[in-house]
């Protein structure tokens, strides 16, 4: 049986409450295989240090570029297929690049991933910037999690990782977030 919002998040402590209750709603409970089970939980571990990263990169960016925080956006690709419509939006010329790019979209659609870019119609040149800064921007994401001395993840490093009332741990999104640096600092 898998949650498909984490146990975790439920805050469920033995003898005080009864949030497990609460947590185990049918409509909280999918039933998959074991495999199945790892892969979704590995999933969910994936898409809490995306989105860690993500946020650390935003909050970084700005300051290396000397620019407003509205200039650039982020988006997090989690993992997902591209559902039908998404595949739809994809350009559908009758030439082989256009079937070769679609081909590779459609490969590439569950490849997490995260897309710092520029906002500003036309652009400044912060998009062609943002990828010479690659490696140091990780690298300040990194530097900027481990110096704030939070427990699990904060507003000041990767984000907001309190759910419902407030009491209730989400994930351990720093954790997850320096994990990610980790794997990718290796490539």
């Amino acid at each position: 049986v898998h949650h498909l919002v984490p146990f975790r998040t439920f805050g469920y402590v033995a003898g005080v409450n009864e949030h497990y209750r609460e947590a185990n709603q049918l409509n909280n409970l999918v039933l998959v295989c074991r495999t199945c089970h790892r892969r979704l939980e590995a999933g969910v571990r994936v898409r809490s240090g995306l989105d860690g990263l993500a946020y650390a990169l935003m909050n970084i960016a700005p300051l290396h570029l000397m620019c407003d925080p509205q200039d650039l956006g982020v988006h997090v690709v989690r993992g997902e297929a591209l559902g039908q419509e998404d595949q739809m939006t994809k350009r559908q010329d009758d030439d082989a690049t256009a079937a070769a790019d679609s081909q590779l979209a459609v490969r590439n659609a569950q490849l997490p991933t995260i897309y710092l870019y520029e906002r500003i119609a036309a652009g400044l040149g912060f998009s062609a910037r943002l990828y010479e800064l690659h490696e140091e921007l990780l690298r300040a994401a990194g530097e900027l999690i481990r110096a704030c001395p939070c427990d699990v993840g904060c507003p000041a490093c990767v984000g907001p990782v309190l759910e419902g009332n407030g009491n209730a741990v989400q994930l351990e999104t720093k954790e997850l977030t320096l994990a990610l640096l980790e794997t990718l600092a290796e490539q």
